[in-house]
């Protein structure tokens, strides 16, 4: 039988050079609590990695964009509006596709729909204006959400 490895470390936290004999029911008991302990631990370093919004999103937080101010712009025919605004790309590689939504509201406050566009390939540091179609008699937009990937 080979004998230990010095410098290896036990569960227990003893060197392998000078182990301890476990033996009767109150070390056996030290030692499924170590294990429980150490089961916990591990148990619980996954869990934080798996609440991480990137994690669930399954999408990487290397891309970092801002929606800079956007309104709403009338046409002169009714009910072909646009939000209008500018998406940057503030991080350090490129976006490849990029999604701006909205939810769209009529003069009472009432949603009344949805708009979004898009662009693909966006440079670090660049800007991109966006032009999202809202038809209806759109008065406001708020941002629903970005996508970027």
């Amino acid at each position: 039988m080979a004998g230990p490895i010095p410098g290896i470390e036990t569960p227990l936290g003893e060197s392998a050079a000078n182990p301890v004999k476990l033996a009767g029911p109150e070390n056996r008991c030290l030692a499924n609590h170590s294990m429980n302990l150490r089961n916990i631990l591990l148990f619980a370093a996954l869990a934080c990695g798996l609440a991480s919004p990137a994690a669930w999103a399954g999408k990487s937080l290397t891309h970092a964009v801002h929606v800079g101010p956007y309104r709403v712009e009338r046409d002169v025919k009714p009910g072909r509006n646009k939000v209008v605004g500018t998406l940057s790309n503030t991080g350090r590689v490129r976006v490849h596709t990029a999604k701006v939504s909205f939810r769209l509201y009529d003069a009472k406050g009432r949603a009344i729909g949805r708009a979004s566009d898009q662009v693909h390939n966006l440079k670090p540091g660049q800007t991109w204006k966006f032009h999202a179609l809202a038809r209806g008699n759109v008065s406001r937009a708020r941002l629903l959400k970005v996508e970027a990937e």
